[in-house]
């Protein structure tokens, strides 16, 4: 896994600001789109692929306006992984329900993607010497 230099730098800025792993930001960017900012796949937009539909306010709130921005889409998505770790500490199950898994809080369930990032996340820890 090539985490990109910006994309690095960007993570570690709002991992900071929330108080979130940045190297789970980092695997969710190459999980959602290999860290290309300028993907889209239905209405989700961006390096995090968030839907502007879903997360207007929240945009708003950041002052987003560009969702392919890679700071700006970074940002959001930490936002809103912030607001569901409040709400449950596990990370998998934060990243199925930030990914939209209905079954998010089935005992012993952890779906592919949650999964992954996982895995990638843990990788990157140990390259970063975590």
């Amino acid at each position: 896994v090539q985490i990109p230099w910006s994309v690095y730098v960007e993570c570690n800025e709002a991992a900071k600001q929330y108080q979130i792993c940045p190297e789970l930001l980092m695997a969710m960017c190459w999980q959602e789109t290999r860290c290309r900012p300028e993907l889209s796949n239905g209405g989700c937009k961006g390096i995090c692929q968030v839907n502007p539909k879903w997360h207007a306010d929240r945009m708003n709130k950041l002052g987003v306006t560009d969702i392919y921005d890679e700071q700006g889409n970074i940002l959001v998505a930490c936002d809103y992984l912030s607001e569901l770790f409040q709400d449950d500490e596990d990370a998998a199950v934060v990243l199925m329900e930030y990914n939209g898994d209905s079954k998010a809080h089935e005992d012993g369930y952890i779906s592919d993607y949650a999964e992954n990032i996982l895995k990638v996340s843990a990788d990157l820890e140990r390259i970063h010497g975590k």
